[in-house]
């Protein structure tokens, strides 16, 4: 048999192969061959438009997930001299250095600086400042503001951050914030974005993004409020904290300005009071923002926690624990 005839029809061909050829040949197609080139349509460009949106997408998730765990600071932590002339111990800060657990930056009249906090946070520390670095774990990081303010971007789980100010501790819940520790006894946490924690001893507040929290030194942290409250709104609810027994006549202010904006500050206030006074913020409050079925005014009155987190949730303030939504801060 010759091979060849079958690849390009040189040579003789075998028999078998001619007698194949007669037998097939009205089957032959007598018209030229035309060349077809497939063009995708719209269905198969938004086919492969969906799979490239996965792909991604799915390589986005998987950087949100590693970046909170890789990306935390390590035993040094980077600072930049933002203006003037920050020092860390003593030694003057020119361009960039490092900060080590232990150490203090501080800032002059006129100067400020920024510490990189790994790949998750950003630390502005503002002018007349003293911040110490504490303690920097693989997963938790203490700092001490001393005195002075700081502004804090960080984008990490809940409880990664936590810092000390001379009259409580701001724990970081995925947020952007800054703090205030005043030379007159009282320090402040202003959050911008997200949920902070400020505590101390057995005295605890949740400030969501818009509100703030003042804490007294020996005393600990107040009720929180939003910044557009009313001021009668917020000098009643600062009498209640932080004065003398005896408030009646401040809570009946503090009620008569509140807003709807405001319940979750007199939701969190109930909890320090006794029943009473539950009862009237009870009154208060459901006309402004109804609870949701299932919260009675007993169950209030009785502090059940079911009943003041079903109604703390209804309020359309977000989740403490969704830190990751936040994930802008860090930039």
């Amino acid at each position: 048999m010759n091979d060849e005839y079958l690849w390009d029809g040189s040579g003789d061909p075998d028999p078998d192969v001619q007698r194949l050829e007669v037998l097939l040949s009205r089957y032959r197609s007598q018209s030229p061959l035309r060349v077809i080139r497939l063009r995708p349509g719209p269905i198969a460009w938004a086919q492969r438009g969906a799979i490239a949106a996965l792909i991604l997408a799915g390589a986005f998730a998987s950087y949100l997930a590693l970046l909170p765990r890789f990306g935390q600071p390590g035993r040094e932590w980077e600072v930049a001299a933002r203006a003037g002339t920050p020092t860390i111990e003593g030694a003057p800060l020119q361009g960039r250095g490092a900060l080590r657990v232990g150490q203090a930056l501080h800032t002059d009249a006129t100067s400020r600086a920024e510490i990189r906090a790994g790949s998750v946070g950003r630390i502005e520390v503002e002018p007349g400042s003293v911040l110490r670095l504490v303690q920097s774990g693989q997963q938790r990081h203490r700092l001490s503001l001393e005195r002075g303010r700081i502004s804090a971007r960080l984008w990490s789980p809940p409880f990664t951050f936590s810092f000390a100010s001379p009259s409580a501790v701001a724990t970081d819940l995925g947020c952007a914030f800054t703090l205030d520790a005043g030379e007159n006894g009282e320090d402040r946490v202003r959050v911008t974005s997200g949920w902070v924690e400020f505590h101390w001893e057995d005295r605890q507040e949740l400030i969501p993004a818009g509100a703030s929290a003042i804490a007294k030194r020996g005393i600990g942290p107040g009720t929180a409020f939003f910044d557009d409250a009313s001021d009668e709104f917020k000098s009643a609810l600062r009498e209640i904290d932080f004065g003398p027994p005896g408030h009646r006549a401040s809570l009946e202010i503090l009620l008569r300005n509140a807003r709807a904006r405001d319940v979750y500050s007199l939701l969190r206030l109930s909890v320090r009071l006794g029943g009473s006074d539950r009862g009237l913020i009870y009154d208060r409050a459901a006309q402004l923002a109804p609870p949701p079925p299932g919260v009675t005014r007993q169950a209030f009155i009785d502090r059940d926690p079911g009943a003041f987190e079903l109604w703390v949730d209804s309020l359309g303030l977000g989740n403490a624990k969704r830190w990751w939504v936040h994930w802008k801060d860090v930039f």
